[in-house]
């Protein structure tokens, strides 16, 4: 058990697990979330055999957005609340099919 530069207690070998498999040492001990990805990416050369095909549910969720595309486009906005503050807290949820969903984003593929 040692003690950090704050003063709390740090157990090493908790630490050592933790980071077991990871390459670098500079972002253990400063937060650099840059030196990490640089120690520690590996580019995949594969092709896209490896990823899953998109679920019933997100194909179904596809389809709803396909549908209000072209309403968005025609008025620059699908919609706007001009009653409520803006904040990154002031809106309740929307949620596209009226109910909530799975997704935790969505994003037009590119062009």
């Amino acid at each position: 058990m040692t003690q950090t530069s704050r003063g709390e207690a740090r157990n090493d070998s908790a630490a050592a697990e933790a980071w077991r498999g990871f390459r670098g040492r500079s972002w253990r001990d400063t937060v650099n979330p840059r030196q990490f990805l640089q120690d520690n990416y590996t580019s995949y050369d594969g092709d896209s055999s490896v990823l899953a095909g998109a679920t019933d549910r997100t194909t179904a969720l596809w389809a709803k957005m396909t549908e209000l595309f072209p309403r968005e486009r025609e008025r620059g906005v699908y919609d706007v609340d001009a009653h409520t503050p803006a904040s990154i807290t002031a809106h309740a949820p929307g949620y596209i099919t009226g109910r909530p969903s799975r997704s935790w984003g969505c994003r037009p593929t590119p062009r």
